[in-house]
């Protein structure tokens, strides 16, 4: 009797480590899963529309706001201001890129960590902007936790 109870004991734990695994994998396979093509542009659109906004106020409290928690604690809005005090200073306006077409340049990829990166660039009417984004996911919503954005020239 107390080798069958530690025989059931022994098959009860390897099933709970058994579901455990399962339910951590499910949770990192739903993490990976990109979002659609639409729902990518509509990310992408809106933070840098935000940003866009950040710059022209030099308030970039909401921007901070809406990002993730560890961007929100390890950049927060001041560093956003001196980071990109130059398209301030310049007052870039880059409302074009609500409606300009988006030409991504890699595919956009979720890595191990849950962080998806998109890459590509808009031609504006007055120059190229290209940016690469980081999100997270969290609270089922994808959440920035990095953005590098630069300038150029048009191409002739």
């Amino acid at each position: 009797m107390v080798r069958n109870a530690l025989s059931l004991n022994f098959r009860l734990g390897c099933l709970s480590g058994l579901i455990t695994m399962l339910l951590l994998a499910a949770g990192a396979a739903e993490a990976q899963n990109i979002p659609s093509a639409a729902k990518q542009e509509v990310l992408i659109r809106s933070t840098l529309s935000t940003f866009n906004d950040a710059n022209l106020s030099g308030d970039y409290s909401v921007m901070d706001l809406l990002a993730s928690k560890p961007f929100h604690e390890q950049v927060g809005a001041e560093k956003l201001k001196s980071g990109f005090k130059e398209f301030a200073d310049k007052r870039l306006d880059l409302v074009e890129v609500v409606v300009a077409k988006l030409t991504p340049t890699k595919p956009t990829t979720v890595d191990g960590d849950g962080v998806m990166t998109t890459e590509g660039y808009f031609d504006l009417s007055q120059l190229r902007l290209h940016y690469t984004l980081k999100h997270i996911l969290s609270d089922a919503q994808w959440k920035l936790i990095d953005i590098n954005v630069t300038t150029a020239e048009l191409p002739k």
